[in-house]
Formats: C-alpha cells, structure tokens, sequence
C-alpha cells in the first residue's frame, strides 16, 4: 500500500500519546504528593522536586531537561526519534533490491556498526541531549530492520538473526 505520512503520524499518535498522557498525568500526581512530604525513600531514590514547569516540558515526550519522572520515558523518546525518521528512510528503503545477497552485504556493515558504535563513542554521547545519546547506538540497528524488510527471509537465518540480535543487547547491557 501507499505511504502515506498524514495517516502514518495520526496512527503513531494514537498508538503511543493516549497511554503516555495518562503516564504522564499519573506520574506527575504522584511525584507530587510524594514531594509534599519527603520521606527516607524519596530522598534515596533521588526523585526531581515537582515543577509544574518541568512536569509540563514532559508532555511533549521529547524532553531534554533532567528532571525526569518517569524513567522509563527516555524509550519512548527514542522511538518517537525512530518514528520521525520513517519518512525520510521509506523512499530509499523501498528502491534497494529485493535481493537476499545483497541485503546480506549490508547487514553484515550493519551488525559490525551496531556492536561496535557504542565503543567509539564512548564518553562522546553524554554530552549529548538524552533522547539523542539514547538513539544513536540503535540506529544501525532499526537500519538492519529496514533493510531486512526488504526480503522474506528463511526460518533458519530468521532465528540466526534473532541470536545475533539478542546476543547485541546481552553484550550490551555490560
């Protein structure tokens, strides 16, 4: 079917902010009333003090201030910065060969890039904005994605990807 990006971003949109309002309306109320009173949890969790200003900068999702609160919410900054980049990349994806060898021939860069960007950059991303240092170490990642969607893949190299793919985020995480 067409890409159509007016009905790509409203389905975004509905996806993700319907659930990310109440989070956000949630977390701020109780942020609140937790910071009304500190207790010995509060202050060694390190919870930000509530401001109505920074709980409002939060709304957008995309937030590049520190006092987040909700932790869980620099993922969906990423993916959001993901969504953003969908299209851009839809017309160039959709020209690539169909062709298994040469997707193969860019996965192979992809999956080198992937395990090895985090290394280069090192101390270099946190400098960056969160949303920005959080996103670029998954980007020859969601490459790799949009390059395999391009063919139809056999179970067993399908499962051997997912190997590699899960074995990514193992080494990650150390």
């Amino acid at each position: 079917r067409p890409f159509v990006i007016q009905d790509y971003v409203r389905r975004r949109f509905d996806r993700i902010f319907p659930a990310y309002f109440v989070s956000w309306l949630a977390a701020g109320l109780a942020i609140y009333v937790a910071t009304l009173s500190p207790t010995w949890w509060t202050v060694s969790t390190q919870m930000p003090p509530f401001t109505f200003r920074e709980w409002f900068l939060q709304l957008p999702i995309l937030y590049f201030g520190t006092a987040t609160f909700n932790f869980a919410w620099w993922s969906l900054s990423v993916e959001l910065l993901f969504y953003a980049s969908v299209p851009w990349l839809v017309r160039p994806v959709a020209a690539l060969p169909a062709n298994p060898r040469f997707v193969a021939s860019l996965l192979l860069p992809l999956i080198a890039l992937a395990v090895l960007l985090p290394a280069w950059l090192g101390e270099a991303m946190q400098a960056w904005p969160p949303p920005f240092a959080s996103f670029i170490p998954f980007i020859p990642c969601f490459g790799a994605g949009l390059v395999l969607a391009r063919v139809d893949l056999a179970a067993k190299l399908a499962r051997g990807l997912i190997v590699v793919g899960g074995a990514r985020l193992f080494l990650g995480a150390y």
